[in-house]
């Protein structure tokens, strides 16, 4: 005879079935919004990152910003173009005056000199400048022309008392200013570098109410061998019945 035997859960088994299912299900129901919660949040935390870097973007990119980099660049290439011309300038005023002449250095004292470079025997007699003006202003260019001439005759020739002739008593040659002060410069000057040679051409002159502007090219050479070229501007006014010069700017030939 066969006996079947049936098993029946004991009660404490089946507490700790219901109690174990009970925390899973409990399990889920934190686990499971709190997920949700997490998932939610990165996905505000990345929307807002994306907009962040959206609105830098966009900030960057805008006219405004590119208008103010390019007029900070246009302003940095203006100052460096200020720097380099101003670099160019002489460092002192004894360095390039006003007339073009170039202070060199005295030489030693045995070799100091204020002749001229040796020439051969033949004279030479320089060529008048070519001096352009309107027809209206023709009496005026013969006059300057026989002025200018002087002028230029002798500050080559180193006579300080005819070269001061053309002046007036107020006579500006930057940064010198007035007779006396165009005097002492020269003195000094010429007393450790003489003048050699001053040639002019294309002069142009042009008149402004009681004055008139002779604008015209330069080369100067001195006894030492030193010279400079450029351009020369001589502003002349009439003082009594003679044309005297009151401004004289002198501007390098690059």
């Amino acid at each position: 005879m066969i006996t079947t035997i049936q098993c029946i859960p004991t009660y404490p088994a089946i507490v700790l079935c219901r109690r174990r299912s009970f925390m899973y299900l409990l399990s889920c129901a934190l686990i499971l919004p709190l997920t949700i919660l997490s998932t939610l949040a990165d996905s505000a935390a990345a929307k807002k990152n994306y907009d962040d870097a959206s609105h830098v973007f966009e900030r960057l990119n805008s006219p405004e910003r590119t208008r103010a980099i390019e007029e900070a660049a246009q302003r940095e290439l203006a100052a460096e173009e200020a720097r380099a011309e101003q670099k160019k300038q002489p460092d002192s005023a004894d360095a390039v005056s006003s007339t073009g002449e170039t202070a060199t250095a005295a030489p030693p004292a045995a070799t100091r000199t204020n002749a001229a470079p040796e020439t051969n025997n033949e004279p030479v007699t320089p060529t008048p400048p070519v001096v352009t003006a309107a027809a209206s202003d023709m009496e005026i260019l013969k006059e300057l022309s026989v002025v200018i001439e002087q002028w230029r005759k002798t500050w080559e020739e180193g006579d300080l008392e005819g070269y001061l002739a053309a002046y007036a008593p107020s006579a500006m040659q930057p940064p010198r200013k007035g007779l006396e002060a165009i005097k002492r410069y020269k003195q000094k000057l010429w007393l450790r570098n003489a003048p050699a040679e001053v040639s002019l051409s294309d002069i142009e002159i042009s008149r402004r109410g009681e004055t008139v502007k002779a604008v015209m090219h330069q080369t100067y050479k001195d006894a030492l061998g030193g010279g400079d070229k450029g351009v020369k501007i001589l502003v002349f006014k009439k003082i009594g019945e003679t044309w005297r010069i009151v401004e004289e700017t002198w501007k390098p030939a690059p």
